[in-house]
Order: structure tokens, then sequence, then C-alpha cells
């Protein structure tokens, strides 16, 4: 803008010293033509001799004003030129970087296109781990509902195994008393065979005795008979109370080592059963510990879901942005281009105004001379 304010400046001096050499012309014209009338217009040729004369002095100190206007057009010209060699330097230069903003801003533009897309994949991805977390933490609640439930019915094994282990030793305490009185019951039968057998001796004394006493000994001899076979009976009865017992003591002692074998199985069941129920606080302090990561993980999840999706978003707007920069920027590039060509025909013209100008100087010197 500069630029051009000078050179119609100096376009105007320029005007303003042809109009000032075209008045001149018309004067010598003038005068000529008073030089050829009669010598009657002798007084009109003194007048116009004077304005001739007034003219010409005005004349002169125009076209001395305009040979100092014309070095202020050489100044200025001089100016131009540097300033149109300048600027065209720096247009030239802003060309060149507004080429590289437009390169930049294409690249640019063409990585927030991909950054929009990998973020949206992102974005996608993440909201894909959150429903996932969701999904886990769901499972992982039924997981500790299931553990403390298994964990409670351990409790109640453990409760039952305790009851077993209890009826165990009380049935333990109880076969063990049945052998005792066993044993007893053999102590009483034994003493019951002695007396049978002695019963039996007396009985056969009796009946020799009634044998030898003849009719009177005959009453006594039928009771020592009823008193044999009583003996006989009591002494098989007894035998068969011994095998019984015998038969009941095989059994209990087939039953305590019974009873010893399934209070071994009981005791090893409640270890067993104590080891899987602290397994189990452990399986369900673990369950619970996972439980509240996986909430904290679904929580994370959840925020980075939100977080990606305006991120997205953000870097959409960005990208929209980048490509509106990239326009802009062609806009400046194509602006800056006509502005170098507008500086170009600038520096023309003043290359022409520098002809223009020593011409003008050239006809000022040939008048003043």
């Amino acid at each position: 803008m500069i630029a051009k304010g000078k050179a119609l400046k100096i376009l105007k001096v320029i005007k303003r010293g042809y109009l000032l050499l075209i008045g001149k012309r018309h004067i010598d014209g003038l005068s000529a033509e008073f030089s050829k009338d009669d010598a009657n217009l002798s007084a009109q040729t003194e007048i116009a001799g004077d304005a001739t004369t007034h003219l010409s002095r005005a004349h002169r100190l125009a076209i001395m004003e305009l040979v100092d206007s014309t070095d202020q057009i050489a100044s200025y010209s001089d100016e131009l030129s540097a300033t149109t060699t300048e600027s065209s330097r720096g247009m030239s230069a802003i060309k060149f970087s507004t080429e590289q903003i437009s390169q930049g801003s294409v690249q640019i533009a063409t990585f927030s296109d991909e950054s929009t897309r990998s973020m949206e994949e992102m974005a996608e991805g993440i909201s894909r781990i959150a429903e996932a977390s969701a999904i886990v933490y769901e499972a992982s609640m039924q997981s500790a509902v299931e553990a403390e439930e298994g964990n409670i019915s351990l409790q109640s094994v453990m409760i039952q195994m305790n009851s077993i282990t209890e009826s165990v030793n009380e049935s333990d305490k109880l076969i063990h008393s049945l052998g005792e009185s066993s044993n007893k019951i053999r102590e009483i039968i034994a003493y019951i065979s002695g007396i049978a057998s002695q019963t039996n001796l007396l009985s056969l004394n009796a009946a020799i005795e009634a044998a030898h006493a003849g009719e009177q000994g005959r009453g006594f001899a039928v009771v020592a008979g009823e008193v044999k076979k009583l003996a006989e009976q009591s002494s098989k009865a007894a035998k068969q109370i011994t095998h019984i017992l015998e038969d009941i003591r095989y059994k209990n002692e087939q039953s305590i080592r019974a009873m010893s074998d399934v209070r071994n199985e009981v005791s090893t069941g409640v270890q067993k059963v104590t080891e899987t129920s602290d397994a189990f606080q452990k399986i369900l302090s673990g369950a619970r510990h996972v439980t509240e990561q996986i909430h904290d993980v679904s929580a994370v999840a959840e925020q980075l879901s939100a977080s990606s999706e305006e991120i997205a978003a953000s870097v959409a707007e960005m990208n929209h942005v980048s490509q509106t920069t990239a326009l802009n920027v062609g806009k400046v590039l194509n602006a800056t281009e006509e502005q170098l060509g507008s500086i170009e025909e600038i520096a023309a013209l003043g290359e022409h105004l520098n002809l223009l100008n020593q011409d003008l100087r050239d006809k000022m010197s040939k008048f003043l001379e």
C-alpha cells in the first residue's frame, strides 16, 4: 500500500511537469502569432509581451520547482524500487513459508484424519472393554455369592462331621460297655455251668442212693431224674449262651475296629473339611478382592470410554479445524501469489517512472538552457 501511494504521488508530479511543458508550448505559439500581426497591433503586442514575460517567469519558476520535484521523483523511485525489492523478497519468503505451512497443514489434516480413525477404534475398543468388565464383574459377583454359599455348606458339613464324631465316640463307648457286660454275663454263665455240672453230679448220686433204697426211694429217684434233666438243660442253655456271647464278643471286636476306622475316617474328613473350609475362606477373600478390583477396573473402563469418546470428538473437531486451516492456508497462498504479482507490477511501474522522470529531466534541462 505504501509503494502504491508513492507511485501515485510520483505520477501526479510527472503529470504536472508535462502540463507545464504543454503550457510553455502554447505560450510559444501565442508569441509567434503576435509577431506575425500588423504594426497596428503594437499596443496589443506590448501588452501580450508583458503577459508573456510574466508567464515565462512563472513557467520558469514552475519548471525549477518541477526540477526539484523530479529530484524527489528520483528519490521516491529509488525508495520505491528498494521497497518493492524488499517487499518482493518478503513476499517470496512469505510465499515459501505459506507453502510450507500449506504442506504442513495438509499433513496435519492427514494425521488428524488418521488420528480420528484411531481414536474412534480406541473408543470402540475401550467400550468393549467396559462391557466385558461389566460382564466379568457380574460373573465375579456371582462367583463370590457361590463361594459364600459353598463356605456356608462346608460349615454345615463341618457341624455334621463333628456330630458324627460325637456319635461314633458314643457308639464306641456303648460297644466297650457292651463288651464289659458280655464278659460279666460270661462269668455268670460259667458260674451257672459250674452249678449245673454240680447239680448233675448230685442228681446222679441221688439216683444211685434211690436205687439202693428200693421202693422207698422211687419218688426220690423221679425227683433226681428231673433235677438231672434240669441240670442238663441248664448246661445246654449255658453253652448256647456262651456261644452267643462269643459271637457277640467277636462282633463287638469287629464293631470296635469298624468304629476305630470310622473315627479315623471322620477325623480325616474333619481335617479335609477344615482344610477345604480354609481354602474356601481364601477363595472367598480372593473373590471379594477380585470383585472389588474388577469393580474398580469397570469404573475406570467406563471413565476411559467416556474420556475416549470426548477425545475422539475433540480429535474430530481438530481434524475439521485442520482441514479448514489447510483450506484457508491455500487461500492465503493464492492471495500471497496475487500480492507478489502486484509487487512485481509495481516494480515494473517504478522502472517505467524512472524512465519517464529521466525523460522529463532531459526536457526540463533543454527548457532551462
